[in-house]
């Protein structure tokens, strides 16, 4: 019998489950299955490697996507039944929070320690405020090559001469940046006004996607707010009466810009 490699440790295994909740099942000739493969012999975690050339190669890595397909339950099949406990705590740990396993797995490429995910952290979420000056923007889905560039001009703008308008009404301005225990990277609001207790995110068009993310993120910054902080899309122009429609029933406001200014439901 040829010698046996080490067991997969967990650095690994958060690797392949990136891939796997990414991708599914692959085969050993796909190009992501070889390229985990060269990255997971390039770690240093396992120094010794009784069987070098197998170690970590295609199609290891493809039989342990199958052996989380084997855990997940909306896989359509059996998988690879002969999963180790650690893959089934991998997956428990993580398959319920893409983003901190996207986080790990980013860690661990760049040769870094995967950072600790503990959703049961009893602090609860931080909340910093910060300048409006510190641009922060969170994911922008788009479509259209170089549309995301100035899609984040177009919103900074927006953002940066709302500002200039509500403190021209004596308004204080801020953003407020949270750090939920379970979330990797912050989370940042586009501007908070801090005097009419008014959250707000800012999208540079009026797309249906751009107002239903917008929502969304509302919905998601109000959990770690006071209970009387309202909350409001700010758009570049008055879009559809559909998506205003929209807003409201969240319920929140829709703020426009206009030629003289800006206005508001």
């Amino acid at each position: 019998m040829p010698p046996k490699n080490p067991r997969w440790a967990e650095p690994e295994l958060i690797l392949a489950l990136d891939l796997y909740l990414r991708s599914g099942l692959l085969d050993d000739k796909d190009e992501a299955v070889v390229d985990l493969s060269r990255v997971l012999k390039e770690l240093t975690i396992h120094p010794d490697r009784p069987d070098a050339e197998r170690f970590r190669n295609e199609n290891g890595v493809a039989l342990k996507l199958a052996n989380f397909a084997a855990i997940d339950p909306n896989h359509k099949g059996k998988g690879m039944t002969s999963y180790g406990k650690l893959d089934a705590e991998v997956w428990a740990r993580f398959a319920s929070d893409e983003d901190s396993l996207a986080t790990a797995a980013a860690a661990i490429r760049a040769g870094h320690e995967a950072p600790a995910n503990d959703p049961a952290d009893p602090t609860g979420p931080i909340i910093d405020e910060i300048e409006v000056e510190a641009q922060h923007v969170e994911e922008f889905q788009v479509t259209i090559p170089g549309k995301e560039t100035v899609g984040r001009r177009r919103e900074q703008s927006l953002v940066l001469a709302y500002r200039e308008h509500l403190e021209s009404l004596g308004h204080k301005i801020s953003r407020h940046r949270y750090q939920p225990p379970s979330a990797g990277a912050p989370l940042v609001c586009d501007l908070v006004d801090e005097s009419a207790e008014v959250l707000y995110e800012a999208k540079g068009d009026v797309r249906r996607t751009s107002v239903r993310m917008a929502i969304g993120q509302l919905l998601d910054y109000r959990r770690f707010e006071p209970p009387t902080m309202d909350i409001a899309v700010l758009l570049p122009r008055r879009p559809a009466d559909d998506l205003i429609s929209l807003v409201g029933s969240v319920p929140a406001t829709t703020v426009w810009r206009t030629q003289d200014g800006f206005k508001s439901t």
